[in-house]
């Protein structure tokens, strides 16, 4: 009876060490299980970011077009009879005024006169003498002394300092009411700036680029080149309290169609939100849409390659 007693007791002893020992090892496989996830989340990568705030403040739609100089009006010197050039008083470039003397012809009575005996205060007399009958600059000389000339010939071409304009090209998809009659800035090459006002449109649209064309009259004259290339603003409207955000913090696929912002969750998660992109103030870019808070925080540097919800570590500019 004892050995029997003793046998069962060896077997119950047994059986409690298996127990014990399949506890531990369901206890130390757990724990390796956990203490590996423990570590990937220790060596996870986060990407490091500069992160700033939105900016709430008022701004004015300020449209830029491309213009080019004109003088729109173009003074035409011509011969009123026929004869020989004798005298040129005139060269290019020159600034002329109204009245005055621009060229001499010889003509064919002229030229018998001086085979008379009289005198050639008379025969200089009865010379014709062609004069400016407007202010202007001449931009073309077409005749030189001795040139026979008939009636009605180009002798040289003039244009009107007064007829400055920009000819600013306005895409046909846009409403030119919107701009037609407003003031603007003409900005030039070298710096300088100029007030205008915008006119009308002509009324001929341009077949290679499909723009519209319209005039502007700058504020004041001052002595300037057909043909430069300017930028023309004119503002089209107001922003009351608009968000703003600087233009790294606005990111955008390649077509540019799609607009979002990388707002910054818990300190450490990058969180991608949809918005749409309004007027630029310098470095500033307006943005609309929701999820916006002025005190959220935005990733403005080290955003382009971060995926939605990414883990991201903020730095400090140095």
């Amino acid at each position: 009876m004892n050995t029997i007693t003793g046998v069962i007791n060896i077997k119950h002893k047994i059986n409690l060490i298996y127990k014990i020992l399949t506890v531990a090892l369901i206890l130390f496989i757990t724990g390796c299980k956990v203490q590996n996830r423990d570590d990937e989340a220790v060596i996870k990568p986060r990407s490091d970011v500069m992160v700033t705030r939105p900016v709430i403040k008022d701004a004015e739609f300020i449209e830029e077009f491309q213009g080019i100089t004109r003088y729109i009006q173009t003074i035409e010197i011509r011969a009123h009879v026929t004869g020989i050039i004798s005298k040129v008083n005139v060269s290019l470039a020159e600034k002329i005024s109204a009245k005055q003397p621009l060229f001499e012809i010889k003509s064919r009575e002229t030229s018998l006169l001086e085979s008379t005996h009289l005198s050639s205060e008379f025969i200089k007399s009865a010379a014709s003498i062609v004069f400016s009958y407007s202010s202007g600059i001449v931009s073309q000389i077409n005749v030189q002394p001795g040139d026979f000339v008939q009636e009605g010939d180009l002798l040289a071409s003039c244009v009107d300092q007064h007829s400055l304009r920009v000819v600013v090209s306005v895409p046909l998809e846009m409403d030119i009411s919107k701009i037609e009659n407003q003031h603007c800035s003409i900005l030039f090459p070298d710096g300088k700036l100029l007030s205008g006002i915008v006119g009308a449109s002509l009324p001929s649209a341009n077949e290679t680029n499909q723009t519209n064309a319209l005039l502007v009259t700058p504020g004041k004259n001052f002595p300037v080149s057909e043909n430069i290339h300017v930028k023309v603003m004119v503002k089209t409207g107001k922003v009351k309290e608009g968000v703003f955000l600087p233009s790294g913090a606005v990111y955008g696929n390649e077509e540019q169609s799609r607009f979002w912002i990388i707002k910054i969750r818990n300190d450490s998660i990058a969180v991608r939100v949809p918005v749409k992109k309004g007027i630029k103030v310098d470095s500033l870019v307006q943005v609309t849409g929701t999820g916006i808070n002025i005190s959220d925080r935005f990733v403005y540097k080290g955003g382009y390659a971060l995926s939605d919800s990414a883990l991201v570590n903020i730095i400090t500019p140095d």
